[in-house]
C-alpha cells in the first residue's frame, strides 16, 4: 500500500508533467510565425491534391519539390 506522501508525490509529479506539456502546446503555437488563425485560413492555403506534405515541401524548398 501507498503511503499518503507517496501518493500526493505522484498526484503532484503527474499535474506537473501534464501543465508542462500543454504549457509546452501552446507556447509552441502561440510563437510559431506560421500560425495565422483558424479553419478559414487553412482552407485557403490548402496546397492541391497530390502535391508533397508540408514538412517536405518546407525542408526542401520550392525547388526540390515538384
Amino acid at each position: 500500500m501507498m503511503t499518503r506522501f507517496r501518493l500526493v508525490s505522484v498526484a503532484l509529479f503527474t499535474s506537473l508533467a501534464i501543465n508542462l506539456f500543454l504549457g509546452g502546446l501552446m507556447m509552441g503555437r502561440w510563437l510559431d510565425p506560421r500560425h495565422h488563425g483558424g479553419p478559414a485560413h487553412m482552407e485557403r492555403d490548402r496546397p492541391p491534391a497530390g502535391s508533397a506534405p508540408g514538412w517536405l515541401r518546407r525542408a526542401v524548398g520550392p525547388e526540390g519539390v515538384p
